[in-house]
């Protein structure tokens, strides 16, 4: 068999038409999709390198976006590929009608693509917001917000083929408020985790007190609860409409730490004594740097009241540490240097003490077993 044989037979089976399209279309859509991946794999690395120099810090505003349309920009390639394809093959018809509702779904998933990885990028927004999550909640925000996403496209698309949404949105109507209905506690402890978020009422790390509910150390805050780790090391979950319901203290974020004391003198203390207790008390707190002084904050020294078996000494004071370990410190050393200036004005602290007085009315009358 010579050449030009093997030629005519050649274009003998190319000439050969399926459906409409000669083999020969077929061959030139093939090789037009294969040129098409070729050139994919010869951007990607391009790609990458572009993606790599707008992630870097100095291009923080452009990485996010960098790093959305990236892979779609992957695929373009492969998309314009099958169009030329298309185009080579000359489809008519209903066939050329699906063919530009396919690349018309494509381009259009590419796009939502693209959206769908920018809109799971939660970090700026949060930043931008000053709202700070675990891992866990921004896991979550960033799934919801991409299945939303998802879901427009994904009705865009079937708007494209014809598909009726509005009986099937409707359904998904009726089948939410049944679930509503339902887990309305679900949602209302969802709606009191992003009310907590927004506010920025605590953070992990911070010590919270709820009254009759729970004190202890946040852990972790999620959209349906709350880990919180008491003093006694045993976390507790509470519900986050508890937490949104109800008062609390944040005794993270005091200014200053109070220390708070009746001291209890003995009643044999003279007025002297006691001004000269006093003054040494007031002396003392005046002269530590680690005390807040007015106007600063409140310090007061002052003879009080009488109790039942003392005269008492009010200190009222703030601390500028509001850290634990310190203020105890602060206050063992305050406590100590008490007992030298009491002691130094001839004086000594109150114990409770009560007295019992018994009085006969009648004496006892006495019989002699004589008589």
């Amino acid at each position: 068999m010579d050449q030009q044989t093997l030629i005519s037979d050649l274009n003998t089976f190319l000439a050969k038409s399926y459906l409409g399209i000669t083999f020969l279309e077929y061959l030139q859509a093939c090789l037009i999709v294969a040129l098409t991946l070729v050139i994919s794999a010869l951007v990607r690395p391009v790609l990458r390198r572009i993606s790599r120099h707008h992630i870097g810090d100095t291009h923080a505003r452009t990485g996010p976006v960098a790093r959305a349309v990236m892979p779609p920009l992957r695929a373009t390639p492969i998309i314009l590929g099958v169009y030329f394809a298309a185009h080579v093959l000359h489809l008519k018809g209903q066939a050329s009608d699906v063919a530009g509702l396919v690349l018309k779904s494509l381009l259009v998933a590419m796009i939502f693509w693209a959206l769908a990885r920018l809109g799971g990028n939660v970090d700026p927004a949060l930043r931008r917001m000053n709202m700070v999550l675990d891992d866990a909640p921004k896991e979550w925000l960033r799934r919801s917000i991409q299945a939303l996403i998802t879901a427009c496209g994904a009705a865009i698309i079937l708007e494209m083929w014809n598909v009726p949404i509005a009986p099937l949105i409707g359904s998904l109507g009726v089948f939410g408020i049944a679930v509503g209905l339902a887990a309305k506690d679900l949602f209302s402890n969802l709606i009191s985790g992003v009310l907590i978020m927004t506010e920025k009422r605590f953070r992990p790390g911070e010590w919270i007190k709820v009254d009759g509910v729970v004190e202890g150390t946040v852990e972790r805050i999620d959209f349906r609860s709350t880990r919180i780790r008491r003093f006694d090391l045993s976390p507790v979950y509470v519900p986050n409409s508890l937490l949104a319901d109800n008062a609390m203290t944040n005794f993270s974020r005091m200014t200053y730490r109070r220390i708070n004391w009746m001291v209890g003198l003995e009643y044999g203390t003279a007025p002297d004594q006691l001004k000269e207790i006093r003054e040494g008390v007031e002396h003392w707190l005046q002269n530590d740097r680690r005390i807040c002084q007015p106007p600063e904050a409140s310090l007061f020294v002052r003879i009080d009241s009488f109790g039942e078996s003392s005269i008492n000494l009010m200190i009222y004071c703030f601390t500028k540490t509001t850290v634990w370990a310190d203020w105890l410190a602060i206050k063992e050393d305050f406590a100590l240097a008490m007992i030298p200036i009491v002691k130094g004005a001839g004086s000594g602290f109150a114990f409770p003490a009560r007295s019992v007085y018994l009085q006969q009315v009648d004496p006892p009358e006495i019989i002699n077993p004589s008589e």
